[in-house]
């Protein structure tokens, strides 16, 4: 099972201006009350990636509880909104069009040139090393339209559908060529098959059944087929060391977080191959640094401390590769096989 390590060559803040996100969580905060939080449009669920049903209360934000799973120890919102509102939200909510019209439009070429152009480099050479015949794909996370662009550029798929319940507002600028946009649930999306390739990127963190990422998969690919799938996960360092106070946690775009454990008990569950597990984030030991700058009084270990607030940058950039290098960046990438 492969690995990967990344040197930083920016800095997070290019890609999530501070003011511009503080705005969109300001946003969210506001309008999860009238959204999300309404209890009859809430429903129980087990864990999302071992499917315990013995949980204990993490944390509380925005008015929906964050419970943690006492087998695999993955995080995730109980009671959940029904994926159904949760597309509502995301296509008609203030918070979304903000980040559609302002957040994302005024951080465009850096997240091409910093983000998507290094993920379709990743998807293309999974691709090449696996499936070297694939001819079609099908899309079913959000934000698409960036990393189809810099795909289209790096591998001749002769389709791309574009299936996430937004495609026609996110992606209505989207010209790459053979690419169709196809807003559907995610459980209906097996009708754009067979398909070669299915990329699953950030979707797993935003929806309430996950496991239809899974079977949508299973019904979609082609034996031998590939799913490449991206996440943040409560086991990376700043999220553990952060817990409730990471400002990278809140609903509706973190709703579940799963531990390295249970990512792997649901591609096992599902039956998939694992055929690489990476977590080639950058940015735990700088959230950590800010988090602690921010607020000098918040709770933390002393060995943590000592170390994002005296060590030099060699130090937290090769602690930073540890983390990548042991798989305990927050950031997780997964490259799947059907079998």
């Amino acid at each position: 099972m492969k690995t990967i390590v990344y040197s930083r060559d920016f800095e997070e803040l290019e890609i999530r201006p501070q003011p511009a996100i503080e705005e969109y969580r300001r946003l969210i905060a506001e309008e999860i009350q009238s959204w999300l939080t309404r209890p009859e449009s809430l429903a129980e669920r087990p864990c999302p990636g071992c499917k315990g049903n013995e949980s204990v209360l993490a944390f509380e934000k925005y008015g929906l509880n964050y419970m943690q799973c006492a087998a695999c120890g993955s995080v995730f919102v109980s009671p959940c909104p029904s994926d159904a509102l949760l597309t509502e939200f995301y296509r008609e909510s203030r918070a979304a069009r903000f980040w559609r019209e302002s957040l994302a439009s005024r951080t465009l070429e850096t997240r091409r040139k910093k983000i998507y152009g290094p993920l379709a480099e990743w998807i293309s050479g999974v691709i090449d090393r696996h499936y070297p015949d694939a001819g079609t794909a099908i899309d079913v996370g959000y934000h698409s339209q960036l990393l189809v662009e810099e795909l289209s550029s790096k591998w001749a798929f002769e389709r791309v559908f574009v299936t996430n319940p937004a495609a026609d507002i996110e992606c209505r600028n989207l010209r790459s060529r053979g690419v169709e946009l196809r807003p559907t649930p995610l459980a209906q999306v097996s009708q754009f098959g067979p398909a070669d390739v299915m990329l699953s990127i950030d979707i797993l963190n935003c929806i309430s059944d996950t496991d239809t990422v899974f079977q949508s998969a299973r019904s979609s690919l082609v034996p031998g087929g590939l799913l490449m799938m991206t996440a943040l996960s409560i086991s990376g360092f700043d999220l553990q060391v952060l817990w409730e106070h990471s400002s990278n946690i809140y609903p509706p775009d973190r709703l579940n977080l799963f531990s390295s454990e249970g990512l792997v008990g649901a591609v096992q569950r599902h039956g998939f191959q694992l055929l690489e597990f990476s977590t080639p984030g950058m940015f735990d030991v700088e959230n950590v640094r800010r988090a602690l700058t921010n607020n000098p009084d918040l709770n933390c270990a002393r060995f943590v401390r000592y170390l994002v607030m005296n060590r030099d940058a060699d130090a937290l950039h090769d602690f930073q590769e540890f983390l990548q290098r042991h798989r305990l960046s927050s950031f997780v990438r997964l490259a799947l096989r059907k079998v």
